[in-house]
């Protein structure tokens, strides 16, 4: 046993450990190294609050996974923000699920040649790259590892007899924990209440089903907090009219596709991609015509897809469900594995459509548990009935499909160790993806190739003209190529610096506008807005003298005497901020016109320790703003 285990480990760790230098990619910088919270220990408790979920956290929201942001936060505080530590993290954790789901191979079939198939099949199947080295989806991981360690406890408890309660104890114990990394731990009460009601005599069934009642309180109550304290309520499904009728009429095929899709992907690994092209279906015809296909020798494709991978997927479905009924008749004792897959996939099935990705590699890592122990069992069955040459040509195929796999992960696995290769590979797949076209802009960007960079721009504001993002990220392209041309043109730079504080691209707003300044250092505009760019930049010394030079050109400017004593105040110059705040007093007369930010005046003043100046602006400000007055 010993032997197995750590073959099981080390080929599990071979595949991935070319990807250990990846770095984070995608959504990996929100959700771990830019967000803030994460960067506090004192905020562990809080991870726990669906306050965070439905409120601060920085991804989807109504998601709970307290497991993943504690986990998160205790690796940055030892670690730091470094990318080969959260795939060291995320490598360890890919091992011991290999190992659980040895063990549970042995406990779920009894045969140990199987498990260790099955196992090694978990180890290398290709569909579980995008959650092992994606840095974020450790969550995946923590709940596959809790999912199975509960799984393998309950087992212990229901074989040991009356003498082993702490092992169900346990079991539960795990199994709530579970449910703070991810709701794919749901799967597993049914599937024990599955091979609890396989058992041979009545008495066995009826403690092992009794047994599981624990398990289901637990389920529940996650379902009863999922739908009543985070923002989980059921989407509408858009059919061919956008009626609420229609669509809840169409939810049993768009589960059906679902399925379908995920299938495909767990017997067929190919064209794998961490974005899949996933449209809701708007007729059960469509979930038809690629069964009337295959007598009439032809067939026309809904706008959009990918002909052959949506037919393998309706064929492949129907083939799955033939073998798996098949199974079930002749297997009896092997029917917790055989559905295992079905099961796990409800939760991620859009019975309730997500509100990220419809369709995400990584959920399949826990429901292939039950597809790779199936498979070992297979093999097992044709090695222990086969003789001679049929046994080595078994063992060949055997040997032949492990290399392939193995073969592919580590192929695939290259998408992660560079950006640009994984935007690409995510827009072969899914080419109206909005966010890879700007994070594959972003990559030219950053390499100076700005030709590339707008060409990537303007297809995203082309795909979804309503995104304010890919618009500023647009005009900054339609920018470049104009200034191109007209390098001297104030107007075009100081509008490119704008479009790119929009687009959230500070440092590059500050090159243009100080560009925009240097053209026309009398353009009061100009200063003022290169004054706000550097403040945000954290320039501040800069940003103060831009605002001066801003006050000079218009002395009775209030609003940049407002951001200039802010300024000094972050500088830590207290005098220069009192002098500032007293200017502004003396300008704020009844005939003077004062912006609405002028109110935050007094507020500052305050922050200054300036009691009577604080006092001085709340008189005079009432003065100018009646209650019932308009002051724009």
């Amino acid at each position: 046993m010993s032997y197995a285990v750590l073959l099981l480990v080390l080929l599990s760790v071979a595949v991935y450990l070319p990807n250990l230098r990846a770095p984070f990619i995608y959504d990996d910088g929100m959700l771990i190294r830019d967000n803030p919270a994460l960067n506090d220990l004192s905020n562990i408790p809080r991870f726990l609050t669906p306050q965070y979920w439905n409120q601060v956290h920085p991804g989807t929201r109504g998601v709970y996974r307290p497991l993943r942001e504690i986990t998160f936060t205790l690796l940055l505080a030892g670690f730091g923000a470094r990318p080969i530590v959260f795939h060291i993290f995320n490598l360890l954790l890919n091992a011991g699920c290999v190992v659980l789901v040895y063990a549970l191979g042995c406990m779920l079939m009894r045969n140990r040649l199987a498990a260790i198939i099955g196992a090694l099949f978990f180890a290398l199947h290709p569909i579980h790259t995008e959650a092992v080295l994606w840095a974020k989806n450790a969550g995946e991981l923590l709940a596959a590892i809790t999912t199975l360690l509960a799984a393998a406890l309950w087992l212990k408890w229901a074989r040991d007899g009356k003498e082993s309660r702490w092992w169900l104890v346990a079991a539960v114990v795990i199994y709530a924990i579970a449910f703070t990394a991810k709701e794919m731990a749901l799967g597993l009460a049914p599937v024990l209440l599955l091979w609890g009601a396989t058992r041979k005599s009545r008495q066995e069934r009826r403690r092992t089903c009794l047994g599981t009642v624990p398990l289901w309180i637990l389920a529940l109550t996650y379902l009863a907090f999922q739908f009543s304290m985070l923002r989980v309520a059921p989407q509408i499904v858009q059919g061919a009219t956008g009626s609420p009728d229609e669509a809840l009429w169409l939810r049993p095929a768009l589960v059906a596709k679902t399925y379908a899709r995920y299938f495909r992907l767990l017997v067929l690994p190919v064209y794998s991609s961490s974005q899949h092209y996933f449209t809701f279906p708007v007729s059960y015809r469509e979930l038809l015509l690629p069964l009337q296909s295959t007598a009439r020798g032809y067939y026309t494709f809904p706008a959009g897809y990918m002909g052959w991978e949506f037919r393998w997927e309706i064929r492949g479905l129907i083939v799955l469900l033939a073998l798996l009924a098949v199974g079930i008749r002749y297997w009896r004792r092997g029917i917790a594995v055989m559905l295992w897959p079905l099961v796990f996939l409800v939760p991620v099935s859009n019975l309730i459509p997500f509100r990220g990705r419809s369709i995400g590699e990584q959920r399949l890592y826990t429901p292939s548990v039950g597809y790779c122990l199936a498979l070992g069992a297979l093999f097992a069955l044709a090695l222990g009935l086969s003789e001679g040459r049929r046994k080595k040509l078994v063992s060949a195929a055997l040997v032949a499909i492990m290399l392939v796999f193995g073969g592919m992960t580590v192929w695939r696995g290259r998408i992660w160790t560079d950006a640009p290769r994984f935007y690409r590979d995510m827009l072969r797949t899914s080419p109206v993806q909005v966010i890879a076209l700007l994070q594959l802009g972003d990559e030219y960007e950053g390499e100076n190739r700005l030709k590339q960079a707008a060409s990537f721009y303007l297809l995203a504001a082309n795909y979804d003209p309503d995104d304010m993002g890919a618009r500023a990220h647009a005009t900054r392209a339609l920018l470049w190529r104009y200034l191109a041309g007209q390098p001297a043109d104030q107007r075009a730079w100081f509008d490119l610096g704008a479009a790119c504080s929009a687009a959230g691209k500070e440092g590059k707003a500050v090159e243009a506008f100080r560009k925009a300044v240097e053209l026309a250092p009398g353009w009061a505009d100009a200063q003022v807005n290169c004054a706000i760019a550097l403040a945000r930049h954290g320039q501040l010394e800069e940003a103060a003298e831009h605002f001066r030079q801003a006050i000079r050109l218009v002395p009775d400017d209030l609003q940049s005497r407002l951001d200039l004593t802010r300024v000094y105040m972050d500088l830590g110059d207290g005098e220069a901020a009192r002098a500032i705040l007293w200017e502004l007093l003396e300008l704020c007369r009844p005939t003077c016109p004062v912006p609405p930010a002028a109110a935050g005046a007094s507020e500052l003043a305050t922050e200054l320790g300036e009691e009577e100046l604080a006092r001085a602006f709340a008189e005079t400000l009432p003065r100018q703003f009646p209650p019932g007055s308009s002051n724009n």
